[in-house]
């Protein structure tokens, strides 16, 4: 489920409003017919056939009119449910929404399920404009972004688990971070650490099975095997306290395990992803994007959506994705500070693709070295390099058009002259 659009359905078309207050085992509910000042509460067990259950009597009995739902969740199993039906107009809300309005009338900080129901209620009747209603991308949309959220993860989990095995060789056989260069992402790694698991076994290991094995896992360079050879011969151990190598080794074993799973799942989301991306109706944008590549075109492509009414402009994207800085004025004071509330995925994806542009497009190099050469820290000319990118992909993206380098280098140059 993607950020919804501006629009908003009037509520004198609805014919009720329903509020859910969302839990793990049941949800509690506060529910108006928009005719009716009575307000109606209850509770609906967190299971598909009671959620199903109440939402098809409760439309059953609108006559076709739509019924307005407002809940603390744009995604997760309840809004799973409420999507299956026709005929709701779902408004997801920021808990701190809820939050704030409930203070406002109960400093006490007195708190319910019930009283928080009912609360939205009143939100959604009074200030639905203010509101947006959750709308769906295509199916094809929605996987490509849970892939690629799902590949990030699993990248993240990888490198935890690099590092875990980084830590433990270092503490009794640091000789396989030197042949390996300390690289673990491969599968030759795990081959070699799952052979050799310690020194022992590497050292009495013949130079011809040592070759075999780098040729039998495409590492061929002549002079690379070479090197790997010398640094055997040469080795010393670090250890031969076999209270320390032997736990080491059970580890290292089992993140061994991990690496070679995790390795598997990536490589097969990343044929979906790809299979996805090139069949989308957009791809030819973010394909153009100079050092997009093939991890980080499908990401900017799930971030910004498909629905040309997504977004006012290119500063609401900037607000919603942290881009944007945050700027707080009183008086004569006036402060910019970082926007900590944000999509952090949507905001990592822009800063990361920003980094990467530097590389393959002429006029973020040059404003990177502008900038850099004044003194101006890198984290901070990533923000503001990923500020312009953003509304230059936006372009492209409202417009269906790709990116063209030659007028991006030309406009920039023009500018800074």
């Amino acid at each position: 489920m993607n950020t919804p659009t501006s629009k908003s359905l009037p509520l004198d078309a609805c014919g009720a409003l329903l509020a859910f207050d969302w839990a793990d085992k049941k949800h509690d509910y506060a529910f108006k017919l928009s005719n009716s000042q009575e307000v109606k509460s209850g509770v609906v067990n967190n299971t598909p056939k009671a959620v199903h259950a109440f939402i098809s009597k409760l439309l059953e009995s609108m006559d076709g009119k739509p019924v307005a739902v407002i809940l603390e969740q744009s995604r997760g199993t309840l809004v799973h449910m409420l999507c299956q039906h026709q005929g709701l107009v779902i408004y997801p809300v920021n808990p701190l929404t809820v939050s704030n309005f409930r203070k406002s009338f109960a400093v006490s900080g007195a708190k319910s399920d019930q009283a928080d129901a009912a609360i939205m209620l009143e939100l959604l009747e009074k200030h639905h404009q203010r509101l947006r209603p959750l709308v769906e991308e295509s199916t094809e949309t929605r996987m490509l972004e849970r892939l690629v959220k799902e590949r990030r993860q699993a990248t993240d989990e990888r490198t935890r688990c690099i590092e875990q095995a980084q830590a433990v060789l270092k503490e009794y056989y640091p000789l396989a971070l030197e042949i390996l260069d300390g690289d673990l992402t491969t599968n030759m790694a795990c081959a070699f650490l799952e052979k050799w698991p310690e020194f022992n076994s590497i050292k009495r290991s013949q130079s011809q099975t040592l070759r075999k094995f780098f040729y039998a896992n495409r590492s061929r360079s002549e002079t690379k095997i070479l090197q790997r050879l010398e640094m055997k011969e040469r080795a010393v151990a670090l250890t031969d306290d076999r209270a320390v190598i032997e736990p080491s080794v059970y580890r290292v074993r089992r993140l061994v395990r991990q690496l070679r799973a995790l390795n598997t799942s990536i490589a097969e989301m990343e044929t979906r992803i790809d299979e996805l991306f090139a069949s989308h109706e957009d791809a030819q944008i973010f394909e153009s994007l100079p050092g997009a590549g093939a991890a980080l075109a499908p990401r900017l492509l799930v971030a910004i959506g498909t629905d040309r009414e997504r977004w006012r402009d290119a500063n609401h994207l900037s607000v919603y994705s942290g881009i944007a800085p945050v700027i707080a004025e009183s008086g004569n004071l006036s402060i910019t500070s970082f926007r900590w509330t944000s999509n952090k995925f949507l905001r990592q994806s822009f800063h990361e693709f920003a980094n990467y542009s530097r590389q393959h497009s002429k006029w973020a190099g040059e404003f990177y070295r502008r900038r850099k050469e004044k003194g101006i820290k890198h984290n901070t000319i990533i923000r503001a390099l990923a500020f312009k990118w953003l509304r230059i992909i936006y372009a492209c993206w409202k417009n269906r058009v790709p990116y063209s380098a030659a007028i991006a280098d030309r406009k920039f140059m023009r500018n800074a002259a």
